[in-house]
């Protein structure tokens, strides 16, 4: 499902970051893009050309600057149509949250344990 293709992971944890671009990369995913951030990974994603486009957001909901809000939000004014998989060790409530926030935007959004080898047993799943 993900082979040759490309993928941005938003998080505050760069050993989380690094685990999961690991398993991203072990699944075939070609580019592998990271941001520290909220605000970078909106950069990323809404600066990215049809040709380089971005096809699979790992987000961590709830990190410190733009919240999971205006992060959904902006993906989807962007018009992404890949997928965004929530993994958070936060509150369920949080990740509960920003997961019927980015069905009513329309986005196709999953949620994960903050685990990166689960993230990988989901796109291995996927169908």
């Amino acid at each position: 499902m993900v082979r040759g293709h490309s993928a941005v992971i938003v998080d505050d944890n760069p050993g989380f970051i690094s685990n999961a671009a690991n398993v991203l990369r072990s699944l075939g995913v070609s580019r592998v893009l990271a941001a520290g951030d909220g605000e970078t990974g909106l950069e990323i994603v809404t600066g990215s050309t049809q040709s380089e486009g971005v096809d699979l957001i790992v987000l961590n909901p709830e990190m410190p600057g733009v919240d999971s809000l205006e992060l959904l939000r902006g993906f989807s004014q962007s018009g992404f149509t890949g997928s965004i998989i929530l993994a958070s060790g936060e509150s369920s409530e949080v990740v509960q949250s920003a997961w019927k926030i980015g069905q009513c935007l329309g986005l196709r959004i999953h949620t994960v344990p903050r685990d990166p080898l689960l993230i990988g047993e989901h796109l291995s799943t996927a169908g």
